[in-house]
């Protein structure tokens, strides 16, 4: 009788030294340390400390006891409406595609381009280079300057030697809170590239969000997320806002219902 084939011998070789060491839930460091859930803040995942707005609370409330036993809309076009209404003109909600945080927009991306080369500047994001691996892509780093400010020249000529057709920056900077201002998004978006910009911070700095520049500059795409500022990380809930012909192949390959019924 067959004992079956070894899964191990199956998976691809680039993985084989791969695993996996997540932060630890809020439930495991209280029962470690004999204190409650509520009264730890994980600043290490930067979690929003003040919790859950009260209005948002009643209306997940309302919302998910009727809409829990169904699907959510896999067009997101309720949810794609709202958000467009607070972005700049002329952007509409065909510029928008929602996720399950930004980290499942990140993995559409990197799915819709499969770059050979992937562009991040160290010390950042990590999930840049986690997405990346998973992609088989090669994610190289540009050298940031002395106050960790991005050296936009030495990454221009990174994407150039390396061709690559990706770069990941985000702004402000996670973890050192650089901003890239809208010039150096110009001038990396004049390169052959898809420039993403992660925005996950940006409501808490004064300086102008680069959505502004998608009508002009079709290869840049502006990731958010709810899980900051909202204070909605367990909701996982995000969104992408870019050229409408990248947002409708985005909308095409993502997961039918990759946004939880509490976000659509």
């Amino acid at each position: 009788m067959s004992c079956g084939v070894d899964p191990m011998t199956l998976i691809r070789q680039d993985l084989n030294d791969i695993t996996y060491s997540g932060v630890e839930s809020v439930e495991t460091l209280a029962a470690q340390l004999g204190i409650e859930p509520h009264q730890i803040v994980k600043v290490n995942a930067n979690e929003n400390a003040y919790g859950v707005p009260e209005c948002v609370r009643h209306a997940l409330a309302a919302h998910l006891c009727s809409r829990t036993p169904v699907y959510p809309d896999p067009a997101q076009e309720k949810l794609r409406a709202h958000i467009a209404e607070k972005l700049h003109q002329p952007l509409t909600a065909a510029n928008v595609c929602a996720g399950a945080g930004s980290d499942d927009l990140l993995d559409i991306i990197i799915r819709l381009l499969q770059p050979k080369t992937i562009v991040v500047s160290n010390p950042t994001f990590g999930m840049y280079c986690f997405l990346g691996r998973l992609a088989d892509a090669k994610v190289v780093s540009a050298t940031r300057k002395a106050d960790f400010a991005v050296d936009v020249d030495a990454l221009i000529k990174l994407v150039r030697e390396a061709e690559a057709t990706l770069v990941f920056l985000p702004s402000p900077n996670n973890p050192t809170g650089n901003y890239l201002s809208l010039e150096e998004v110009q001038r990396i978006c004049a390169e052959r590239c898809v420039l993403v910009l992660d925005e996950a911070y940006a409501d808490f700095t004064e300086k102008p969000s680069a959505d502004s520049l998608i009508p002009s500059l079709p290869n840049l795409i502006v990731t958010r997320t709810f899980s900051k500022w909202a204070g909605l990380a367990g909701l996982r809930i995000g969104y992408a806002l870019g050229d409408a012909r990248l947002v409708e192949k985005m909308i095409a390959i993502k997961q039918p219902y990759n946004v939880n019924a509490a976000g659509t």
